[in-house]
């Protein structure tokens, strides 16, 4: 079992990751979930966080893209489903 400390490391990656792709790239995933985050285990060390598939990605300033639904049906959130 993965420990607290380490889940917080890991989800804290995630977070500065994403923070990164917004505000220095301005760019959005879309399709953030589990399968598209890689772990790096090195030497026992804490995990190295990497976010994988940037397939559905796109540039912040593309509002035509921004619009458009998409991502892996079972993880969209009720609002993006509803059109809200």
């Amino acid at each position: 079992m993965v420990s607290t400390s380490i889940m917080h490391q890991i989800l804290d990656q995630i977070l500065r990751g994403v923070s990164v792709l917004h505000n220095e790239l301005k760019m959005v995933h879309r399709d953030i979930k589990a399968e598209n985050v890689l772990i790096y285990e090195m030497n026992g060390q804490i995990p190295f966080i990497k976010l994988g598939d940037f397939g559905l990605s796109c540039n912040m300033n593309d509002r035509k893209q921004m619009v458009r639904k998409c991502g892996t049906p079972g993880y969209l959130a009720p609002e993006i489903i509803r059109g809200n």
